[in-house]
């Protein structure tokens, strides 16, 4: 059995009271935020065959990768044998 002793145990919960409210959950020294992808390559976004236009105007109400995503979803659903 291990013994700490008491400013010991305070100290272990302060770092890590202080690395669960910065999100790095034992990533010190780093400053990706917690969630990021890294080393992520971008996509190329195409419209699916004849659904340029729907993608325009879903372009308006909704973030591009999301207009694309329903863009696809419509076409496959369409397009479903």
């Amino acid at each position: 059995m291990m013994t700490i002793t008491r400013r010991q145990l305070i100290s272990l919960i302060k770092e890590s009271l202080e690395e669960f409210v910065d999100g790095s959950y034992g990533m010190r020294g780093r400053t990706v935020p917690m969630g990021a992808i890294i080393n992520e390559d971008p996509i190329e976004e195409d419209a699916p065959p004849g659904m340029e236009d729907d993608v325009k105007a879903l372009k308006k109400d909704h973030p591009d990768d999301v207009a694309f995503k329903i863009a696809w979803a419509n076409y496959n659903k369409k397009t479903k044998k």
